[in-house]
């Protein structure tokens, strides 16, 4: 913004545990999504300092921060983030041929994960064919199948009607657990 400097989080300490399931609440504007970015390794920041699993965040090089959203965080966005042209198996299976797995090794890990989700039916659908709760549940396995040690959710339940939801919402407890 020119020669301004724009100060988006101040005084920002948060510690979370292993296991620990929390959400991020504030009005809009007052910087969740650029905080849920910031851990996700997706943004970077001027001061301060990130330690996720005893690495350095901020000291980071791009390549590093991209082998760590890779196989440390699974994202799971509001607006689910599907690939249009791809069925439900190749989304989720995107994570895995990254990491160098073979179609033939990914494809019964994806089949675990939709099925877990309720999807095993519908992996050969694309995003057009399915409800918003049953593209959320792609978004969800998608983000699980590399079994992350974080799950970041951005509004995971926003678009989908209270029903799914609260189903959604179940879901991720049962993960949690």
């Amino acid at each position: 913004m020119g020669s301004e400097h724009l100060k988006v989080l101040d005084d920002i300490n948060l510690t979370v545990e292993k296991g620990e399931f929390l959400a991020i609440l504030g009005s809009s504007g007052s910087g969740k999504s650029t905080l849920m970015s910031i851990i996700g390794c997706m943004d970077t920041f001027d001061c301060g300092e990130y330690i996720l699993d005893q690495n350095q965040i901020q000291t980071m090089k791009d390549s590093q921060l991209t082998k760590i959203r890779n196989k440390e965080i699974g994202f799971i966005f509001q607006r689910y983030q599907l690939i249009p042209s791809y069925t439900v198996m190749q989304d989720v299976m995107i994570p895995l041929i990254i990491r160098g797995y073979t179609r033939r090794q990914a494809q019964p890990l994806c089949e675990q994960y939709l099925e877990s989700v309720g999807l095993s039916d519908r992996s050969r659908h694309k995003p057009s064919e399915l409800s918003g709760g049953q593209q959320q549940r792609v978004a969800i396995a998608h983000a699980l199948i590399g079994s992350p040690n974080i799950l970041l959710a951005g509004e995971p339940t926003g678009a989908l009607d209270s029903s799914t939801g609260g189903e959604v919402l179940e879901l991720f407890g049962q993960l949690n657990a």
